[in-house]
């Protein structure tokens, strides 16, 4: 059964806000490829390795509700997902 030293960072609390500012330093950069990558309304996405799901909710946000994100993270990975318990848009 996975644990929280699967990840060698852990899943912790302060992990998740250090994945956060992370998020919030790199987020401008990553929704500029994104958009070169062709992401945009109603377009279907897979995030493999989602984390704690930061990157899926902006991706939702971007595809809005004619498109779908399906965000994936392995079995056991208590604590991730925080962001990913509301209703898609």
């Amino acid at each position: 059964m996975p644990s929280d030293r699967d990840y060698v960072l852990g899943t912790h609390d302060e992990e998740l806000a250090r994945l956060g500012l992370q998020h919030r330093v790199w987020r401008p950069v990553v929704l500029d490829c994104w958009q070169r990558a062709g992401i945009t309304v109603g377009k279907r996405v897979l995030d493999v390795g989602a984390g704690p799901g930061y990157a899926a909710v902006d991706l939702a946000e971007i595809v809005g509700p004619t498109g779908e994100v399906v965000a994936l993270e392995r079995p056991g990975a208590a604590g991730w997902f925080p962001l990913l318990a509301i209703p898609p848009c």
